[in-house]
This record gives structure tokens, sequence and C-alpha cells, in this order.
């Protein structure tokens, strides 16, 4: 990584050749594009945000010509990752703190969701409309008629829970956009902290919290989803909840990092992070949650096991 960190600063053409190369092979594996947009952040953090928007503007022709060739049509979806994580880099180098940007980003998308129910309300069909699709040719494939056979996941039950999850499907897509986003500009940052001090972006990692008013916003849209079963506050509490993972992520790493042990404890959670996503994902927002309120890593702090 290092060595890709370096290449990519060597001069723009490497790093057009990066964010370009690894925005083509996210059409194959879509998880690269967070390769692709972590070197353009790499760019903007290092070099500058006008030499990052060079590359972008030179990378989005390059996509979009080649894209055209090789499918015969036009795409935009490397653009909207690239543009994103590009705005939060700036709101990083206007506030200077990860926990501020990440707080605006929870802001900003809380109000993005409201908007979509508020303005877009045909959105839950549209989506109904393309689950259905999904399902009608799931159903035609053979490989899913054993598991369709199961009466825990016959056709006619999966197909009552298609309306339930087209109503909160804006919110879980607001979510993992964020979530994806966010490890963008991770994984950016990182590269500039193995250039300049890796030690500065572990400490702003560790250090991340969203604050008491979010953490009640989230405990709050919980609740009242919990009460009145309103796909809206559904989105909302999914929305907060995607970003208290990464403080709940914050805070394992803070006390992982002290353990003689660390990197078999790392491996570890890794490992449950990959094998159970769902159940370590729950797990991790709500010590994130928590830990806005009861501080674990202050307390760390001060009985001197956090340095």
């Amino acid at each position: 990584m290092r060595s890709l960190a370096r290449y990519i600063l060597t001069g723009p053409v490497q790093a057009t050749a990066v964010v370009f190369g690894f925005a083509l092979l996210s059409f194959l594996f879509p998880v690269l594009v967070i390769m692709s947009g972590g070197a353009l952040v790499l760019v903007a953090l290092q070099l500058g945000l006008r030499q990052s928007l060079k590359i972008l503007v030179i990378s989005t022709i390059l996509v979009t010509v080649t894209t055209y060739f090789l499918f015969n049509t036009f795409t935009t979806g490397p653009l909207v990752a690239w543009v994103s994580v590009l705005i939060l880099t700036v709101v990083y180098l206007r506030t200077a703190s990860l926990s501020s940007t990440l707080q605006l980003f929870v802001i900003f998308a809380l109000i993005a969701t409201l908007f979509a129910a508020v303005f877009i309300p045909e959105l839950p069909g549209y989506w109904l409309n393309q689950l259905e699709k999904l399902f009608a040719a799931i159903e035609k494939d053979p490989t899913f008629n054993e598991m369709l056979a199961n009466p825990q996941f016959g056709g006619d039950r999966i197909k009552k829970f298609l309306p339930i999850i087209a109503s909160i499907m804006t919110g879980a897509l607001i979510s993992l956009y964020m979530l994806t986003t966010t490890l963008t500009f991770f994984l950016g940052r990182w590269w500039q902290g193995l250039q300049d001090n890796f030690k500065a972006f572990r400490e702003e990692f560790i250090s991340i919290k969203l604050g008491k008013v979010l953490a009640g916003l989230a405990i709050l849209f919980m609740v009242i989803s919990l009460i009145a079963k309103y796909p809206i506050f559904w989105q909302l509490s999914f929305v907060c909840l995607s970003m208290f993972i990464l403080q709940g992520m914050a805070i394992a790493h803070a006390m992982i990092g002290q353990l003689s042990s660390a990197v078999l404890w790392f491996a570890i959670f890794y490992g449950l992070l990959f094998l159970a996503a769902p159940q370590m994902g729950v797990a991790l927002s709500t010590l994130g949650i928590i830990d806005s309120f009861v501080d674990f890593r202050g307390r760390l702090v001060k009985n001197k096991t956090l340095h």
C-alpha cells in the first residue's frame, strides 16, 4: 500500500492511471471504486484540491469514452463517488477535524433522507417494482430452487417482506453510500499518513466522536420506529447508526491497540466483522452510541491505558 501511495504521488499521469484503472475495474468488482476514490483523496490532501480536480476531469472523460465503446452506454457511477468523497475531503480540510466532518456528513444525510421522503414520495413504489423484478428473475433461476423450496425462505413468504424492504430502501441505500464514501476517505487519509505521520491519522481515527446530540437522535428515531413503525424513522435510524458503527470501530481500535497481542485480536475482530457483518454492525453502533454518553476512551485516558 505504501508503494502504491508513492506511485500515485509520483505525478498526474500515474495518479490518473490509478484513479481511472480502479474505476474501470469497479464495473467488475464494485468494491474497487473505494481504491479509485482513495487515490483521488490522497492527491487532494497531499498535492492540493486543484490537482485532484484536474485528475477527476481527465478520469471522467476516460471512463465515459471507455464505457461507451465497451458497453455502448454512458455511466456516471464513478463520477458520483469521486465528487462525493472530494466534497467530504474539502469539509475535512476546512474543519481540520475527522469528528466534525462525520457529524456534518450525518446531518447532510438526514436532510437528504427527509427530502427524499417529502419530495419524492414515489420512491418506495419504484424500489418495490425493482425488487419484484429481481425476485421474478431469482424465481426463474434453478440455482435458487432449493432455497425457495425451504418453508423459511419460500417465495410467498419473501414476497410479503418486499413492500417493507421497499419502504426503507432509500434510507438503507443512503447509509450504504455514507459508509462507502467515508471508508474511501479513510483510505486516502491513511495513505497520506503512510507518507507523513501515520500516528497522527491513528489518533484522529480512535478519537472519533459524533456527540451526544446525534446519539440522542439515533435513540429517538429507534424508539419512535419501534412504537409508531413509520418507515421514515427506520430510515433516519439507519443513517445515524451507520456512522456510529465507525465510532464503535474507533473504540475497538483504541482498546485492541493497547493489548500485547494486538495483531491477533485485530485479526479476530475483522474476521468477525467479515463473517457476521449485520451482528457486528449492530454491536459496534450500539457501542458507539453508549460511548457518546459514557466516554469509554476518556476513562481509558484517565487510567493511562490509552496513549
